[in-house]
């Protein structure tokens, strides 16, 4: 395959397709400016990158199960010709994309930590990379135009293989272990043959440009939510050609327009019906059907849905949901059907309808989380123009992160006399290393019981006008956190009655609380019993992680990890 080096201030114009190679996105490297490639709708392909280049730089959120095993969801994609399920696994020789086995200390008191989205999760003793077939791998996302081209992994919610249409472009991420392997395997050969195949042929065509709208504002804000492009119009305009999309309350202002729209749907159209009641499923459709309401625990589905597999189409609760049947066929929640040149795709079930806030059903998140991976796939397929944060987050290096680990000063308080504005007035100070117990480090501090203020000062040279998060870990056993003389946290008895002593400080800073330049840290540590002193890391300041606003809708939580290890 001809191809030219180039560096990441190379002008792409002249170049029909960009190959981003393995490791070579780092947390802080100048990446080529994709535009030029992505306006000309040509493609990118980006080889098999690292979990920090994937969440902390593109905003991504991932995991690193070493399958051994992924699924083929889009076989007739030409990147996947000549291969299937069953050569999609058990590959020869080993991945060699992250080491065999984990980095640990010559005897392990505990389980292996790992850091999974800034959470200290634990993980089972890795053994070795032999017959891996991916390693690192990318939770579907549940906004844009994403498919996954194979998933696998726990509940089938990774794709190593993942197509973006980005505006006239189209980008594929490949976590798939075809490079650097130990020794060849045929199956791994073929997809790198395919892969770069694909990359040198110009894409697909692009959908048009933002959709229309007619419904309440229930609808809106899931489109709005999913990163859809649209426009809310009246029925004059909804009768139009392109792409229509109805939600809940459509049936009022469609009904006088019925014969238009079925014409323009009849014509080439696309209608997209979000969930529905029974009074929007009237007249005004260009086809006849029939609801029925059933009691299920996995949505039934009926015409092509590619890129969509079982996890999205399996839930982990029972739900009485409206189905729908067209033309005489079987009910399903959800169908695409063909009419005439266009095509009509019902989806009555919403990432909205799986309440897991409850904390006793918090088990439906990840059922909402396949939702709305499979509400955002059935209106990419259906022409739906997103909008998603990937070429700004591609051109920008990840923001300043700002350690505190390291030396701290900390003044002893046995009469709970200070305050952070006369901690100067303190009879005596020690230099004490965080994370780390004061009974370990300061002879004095042995077996002392009660308060110590801990300060230092440190550099901000991000942006000052956006919140920040400051991370102080575990704190043994009650803290009083002030920065630049504004209280933004406190953990104790009162707040964490169960775990006050071991809970992770994660404190918001709102817009305007760091400062640029020199910043002062205060903390009130209160020690009830045995050791006290930030006990545990990570101790530092960050801005919003990427992955929190790029393609997901939930927040992430500590058991959101399917991986974790947990010692019963």
């Amino acid at each position: 395959m001809k191809a030219t080096a180039v560096e990441a201030d190379t002008p792409l114009d002249r170049f029909d397709a960009l190959l981003i190679g393995r490791r070579a996105i780092r947390l802080d490297n100048k990446l080529p400016d994709l535009r030029p490639l992505l306006d000309r709708g040509r493609r990118v392909l980006v080889m098999e990158q690292t979990e920090p280049a994937l969440t902390q730089r593109l905003g991504f959120r991932v995991n690193d199960p070493s399958l051994r095993r992924v699924f083929v969801r889009v076989p007739s994609h030409p990147v996947l010709a000549g291969l299937d399920t069953d050569r999609l696994r058990d590959w020869r020789g080993e991945a060699t994309l992250l080491p065999g086995k984990l980095d640990l200390p010559t005897w392990e008191p505990s389980d292996p930590p790992h850091d999974w989205l800034g959470f200290a999760n634990t993980r089972v003793w890795k053994c070795g990379n032999t017959g891996q077939v991916a390693t690192v791998v990318v939770e579907k996302p549940q906004r844009g135009d994403f498919e996954a081209l194979v998933d696998g992994g726990f509940d089938l919610e990774y794709a190593p293989l993942l197509l973006h249409r980005a505006g006239n472009g189209q980008v594929l991420f490949c976590q798939i272990d075809v490079t650097a392997r130990s020794v060849p395997d045929p199956a791994a050969d073929r997809l790198h043959a395919n892969l770069l195949a694909w990359v040198s042929a110009p894409a697909d065509k692009a959908p048009a440009g933002p959709a229309r709208y007619v419904g309440d504002d229930s609808g809106a804000a899931l489109l709005t939510g999913l990163g859809v492009a649209f426009r809310r119009v009246d029925a004059l305009e909804a009768a139009g050609p392109g792409l229509l999309i109805a939600g809940p309350g459509c049936g009022k202002t469609l009904a006088g327009v019925s014969q238009a729209v079925a014409g323009a749907v009849r014509a080439g159209g696309e209608l997209f019906c979000l969930p529905l009641p029974a009074e929007d499923l009237g007249g005004w459709l260009p086809i006849r059907v029939e609801t029925s309401e059933a009691s299920l625990l996995a949505a039934s589905a009926a015409g092509e849905l590619s890129g969509v597999g079982p996890s999205e189409l399996h839930w982990r609760g029972r739900k009485k949901v409206l189905r729908v049947a067209a033309a005489g066929g079987q009910p399903a929640v959800v169908s695409r059907v063909a009419v005439d040149k266009g095509a009509v795709t019902f989806c009555q079930v919403s990432p909205a309808d799986w309440d897991y806030d409850d904390p006793y059903r918090v088990y439906l998140k990840r059922t909402a989380d396949r939702t709305a991976t499979l509400l955002a796939r059935l209106l990419a397929k259906a022409g739906v123009t997103f909008s998603v944060p990937l070429r700004e987050d591609w051109s920008t290096a990840v923001p300043p992160v700002v350690d505190l680990a390291g030396p701290w000063q900390a003044a002893p308080d046995p009469d709970g006399s200070l305050t952070p504005g006369t901690l100067d007035q303190a009879k005596r100070w020690w230099t004490l290393q965080a994370p780390g117990l004061w009974e370990d480090q300061a002879e004095d501090a042995k077996g002392y019981d009660g308060v110590v203020w801990y300060r230092r000062t440190f550099e901000w040279r991000g942006p000052a006008d956006q919140p920040a998060t400051l991370r102080l870990g575990a704190i043994d056993d009650e803290d009083w956190t002030w920065l630049n003389g504004t209280m933004v946290g406190h953990t104790g008895q009162d707040t964490h009655p169960t775990d006050y002593w071991s809970h992770d400080r994660v404190y918001a800073l709102p817009a305007g609380t760091l400062r640029a330049g020199t910043n002062r840290l205060v903390v009130k540590v209160r020690d009830l019993r045995q050791g006290g002193g930030i006990a545990r890391g990570p101790l530092m300041v960050v801005l919003p992680p990427r992955w929190l606003s790029s393609y997901y809708l939930d927040v992430p939580a500590q058991l959101d990890d399917p991986y974790r290890y947990n010692r019963w």
